[in-house]
């Protein structure tokens, strides 16, 4: 549920990318999806399984891209602070 959290926030602010917001909307509902299916019982198991591999690559995208712009993006950004002396 925070992946859709995170995509709706992201999809709300204008700074961040709408694809990162889709991805993680995308990702967000691979989750709950795939995980809906393993509790259902092992009938659905091996569908969750197959869809997990499926869904595999938005998932990570979704959230790597998230990651890295916010290590990229506002880690350039942050001001390193000079050290005071102690003497």
């Amino acid at each position: 549920m925070h992946l859709l959290v995170l995509a709706y926030a992201v999809l709300k602010a204008t700074p961040i990318h709408k694809v990162m917001g889709y991805l993680l909307l995308l990702a967000g509902v691979s989750y709950i999806i795939i995980q809906t299916l393993t509790v259902l019982g092992p009938d659905m198991t091996a569908l969750a399984s197959q869809l997990e591999g499926f869904l595999a690559v938005p998932m990570a995208l979704g959230e790597l891209s998230l990651a890295l712009w916010f290590i990229f993006k506002n880690g350039m950004a942050l001001k390193v602070q000079p050290a005071l002396n102690a003497a």
